[in-house]
């Protein structure tokens, strides 16, 4: 009797071991992830982000992996598909990563219509869905219908804001013409930028969208630049970005220019836009500038350089900022990981609770944090200006507060 019982007592244990982890895609030794991204086409300056979060997990796992809260340490497989900024690839791509490839969770995911889109499957299949490339609103906001769902940094509706702030105080009766791609992420912006402007002297006077899939944005520059508006505001990415900045100082039309956060890497836009081109222009950042002498000696962004040059698909940029991004999402996932425990409703409460925590590549000042009514791990921005072909913080830290629970 007593050794039935002992057996009992042996496999009811086996049974609650096999349990601590019996989500796909996660045993005791390994944790496999998988992001979509548009690798290829008219977005695949998004790949950027990608290409540093794999060089960032593969440094973890040359250290024999990330140890999470029951003690054991798991290298981290990383999946990634190409779906060439297409919805329905996307939605395909990540069917796949969870259906056959078994996921533990998805990551990062490049542009806001395709996270959009794949959102509702992946909260279907309480899979989660972290750190998403699309900084627009409702991946904070949502987080009641959406729950295993988050984005990752300061959004277009804040950025917004503080821009319009800065006008406020500084050109209170400006003249505004705005270039905006016709996505979720530039109609956020340019709706909460123009509510912003509400009660102020400011007028849009023009106002010219395009698709992301454009080839050219430069006559779009010319039909803005007749028009009597001192502040032109910026809001693409990539390639058409720096087609906006180089048209506008080819044809010698100098407003006080706005460049949003996504379109102001100096490596990957500017200097190709001839960087004298966007000079005295405004943007905000959370991120370092890795092509910033003012880091050269940093210890940050010298361990940044190193493990992208030794674990970066060839060729990646380190001076990218949004290779830069990669790694810093990739250590914000890792910061989640080290608090939970091996089942993805431990990740998504650490996840829904972070403390305050730095992680690599983020200006001084600021840290990933969540909880209160809207879940932006981000909350802080750093106004900048071009001086001189480089970034220049302008005034203090900005931090929003999340409302409490």
């Amino acid at each position: 009797m007593v050794q039935k019982l002992a057996s009992l007592v042996f496999a009811s244990t086996l049974i609650l071991m096999g349990s601590a982890h019996a989500d796909p895609g996660i045993s005791d030794t390994q944790i496999v992830i998988g992001g979509t991204y548009p690798l290829s086409g008219p977005a695949s300056f998004v790949s950027a982000v990608a290409h540093g979060s794999e060089a960032y997990f593969k440094y973890i796992n040359s250290q024999g992996g990330v140890q999470m809260a029951d003690g054991k340490k798991r290298k981290i497989e990383f999946k990634t598909y190409d779906d060439g900024y297409q919805t329905a690839r996307a939605m395909g791509n990540v069917q796949r990563l969870v259906l056959q490839d078994n996921i533990f969770l998805n990551f990062s995911n490049g542009g806001t219509p395709l996270n959009l889109a794949i959102r509702p499957f992946l909260n279907e299949n309480k899979v989660p869905q972290l750190f998403v490339f699309a900084p627009v609103a409702t991946f904070g906001s949502d987080y009641a219908k959406y729950p295993w769902s988050i984005g990752w940094y300061l959004t277009y509706n804040t950025e917004a804001e503080i821009y319009v702030d800065v006008l406020r105080r500084e050109h209170p009766h400006a003249r505004v013409a705005i270039l905006a791609v016709s996505s979720d992420a530039g109609r956020e912006f340019v709706n909460a930028f123009e509510a912003a402007l509400k009660g102020t002297d400011i007028k849009v006077v023009a106002k010219r969208t395009f698709d992301v899939t454009a080839a050219s944005v430069e006559a779009d520059v010319v039909e803005l630049s007749h028009s009597d508006a001192d502040v032109f505001v910026n809001v693409s990415t990539g390639r058409s970005a720096a087609q906006a900045v180089r048209k506008s100082g080819e044809i010698g039309w100098k407003p006080l220019r706005i460049i949003w956060s996504q379109g102001s890497s100096i490596a990957a836009v500017l200097q190709p836009a001839g960087i004298e081109n966007a000079e005295g222009s405004y943007t905000l950042a959370f991120l370092k500038d890795p092509s910033d002498p003012r880091w050269a000696n940093d210890s940050e962004i010298e361990l940044y350089k190193k493990i992208i040059r030794q674990y970066g698909p060839n060729p990646t940029n380190p001076d990218d900022t949004f290779v830069l991004q990669g790694v810093a999402q990739a250590a914000t996932l890792e910061a989640v990981l080290k608090r939970a425990n091996p089942t993805r409703e431990s990740v998504m409460k650490q996840v829904r609770n972070i403390p305050p925590t730095e992680v690599m590549g983020l200006l001084p000042g600021i840290h990933i944090q969540t909880g209160g009514v809207n879940q932006e791990p981000i909350r802080s921005g750093q106004l900048m200006q071009l001086v001189n072909g480089r970034w220049n913080s302008v005034g203090n830290l900005i931090t929003i507060k999340a409302e409490s629970k």
